[in-house]
């Protein structure tokens, strides 16, 4: 029982980050193409 309950802290700070790269993935593609429109004109 002390395994199981000792896992379940370690698994939510992964999801955060996980969450902390999927938003910043998403802002850097945003930012990608953002530039290619201002370049393309």
């Amino acid at each position: 029982m002390d395994e199981v309950s000792g896992a379940l802290p370690v698994t939510q700070p992964e999801q955060d980050i996980l969450c902390l790269t999927q938003a910043d993935i998403n802002i850097r593609v945003s930012l990608i193409t953002n530039s290619r429109n201002l370049t393309s004109g």
